[in-house]
């Protein structure tokens, strides 16, 4: 056997494999995003089957064999159980776990995107902010770690940042504008920029801390997916059961 190889990841998705195996989707802090082949996973007996579970967050010793990452031993650090005990906030991780899995890849590191995942899953795990603002903050920070950051300084023709005025932003373009230079732009009122600047450039461990009304949070959320499925050119299925559960 090959010598164990160590790291510490978010399971985002589980696929069921024979008939007691997993594959899992992991995003580890060393090696990117891998799949990781759990024998005996589904067994409630295994030393895998607490960590092999979606959005665990785990100690993990692997093997390598047939260039395939199987699991050896894995020691659960955090379930997030929180958001086990909400249908809408199940829903929502998963879509957060989709769109994680969608921009990142195998053998490249990337701490960044993994420490949003995490404090998004934490907060998720919570009641202290509202999921329609969890979310909308999760999709414009992943956004901009993924090489899709909006640019939200200042106008992309004059650079008038717009203090307290209602600014227009453009999703396909990625830019905002002020008035005398909207062309088709839509309008976003003050509050709602000054929480899309928050979610890009804030520090990490400051993004979530704000608070909106609620038809500027609804403005907020709806701006924040559009403009991440315009960048990724591509919709989700999870997303529309999120909508669906968030509207029981």
């Amino acid at each position: 056997m090959s010598t164990p190889i160590l790291c510490k990841g978010v399971v985002i998705r589980e696929v069921a494999y024979g008939e007691s195996d997993k594959c899992l989707t992991v995003l580890s802090d060393t090696l990117g995003c891998i799949a990781i082949f759990c024998k005996g996973a589904k067994n409630y007996k295994s030393k895998a089957f607490v960590s092999a579970q979606q959005f665990c967050y785990s100690e993990f010793e692997l093997y390598s064999r047939a260039d395939r990452y199987w699991l050896k031993e894995g020691t659960l650090i955090n379930n997030f159980y929180g958001i086990r005990e909400d249908i809408t906030s199940a829903a929502l991780a998963g879509y957060v776990c989709d769109v994680v899995a969608d921009v990142t890849r195998e053998n490249q590191k990337e701490p960044e995107i993994l420490r949003l995942l995490l404090n998004t899953l934490y907060m998720l795990s919570r009641p202290d902010k509202p999921r329609a603002q969890l979310k909308a903050v999760f999709e414009l920070r992943l956004c901009a770690l993924a090489g899709f950051c909006p640019d939200l300084v200042g106008c992309a023709v004059c650079g008038a940042y717009g203090e307290g005025e209602p600014m227009y932003f453009d999703p396909k373009g990625g830019q905002i504008y002020c008035g005398s230079h909207k062309g088709s732009a839509t309008m976003l009122s003050a509050a709602v920029v000054k929480a899309m600047r928050h979610s890009v450039y804030a520090p990490a461990q400051r993004i979530f801390a704000f608070e909106l009304a609620p038809a500027e949070l609804s403005e907020f959320a709806h701006m924040a997916e559009r403009y991440l499925l315009c960048q990724l050119e591509r919709s989700f299925a999870t997303l529309d059961f999120y909508h669906n559960m968030e509207n029981l």
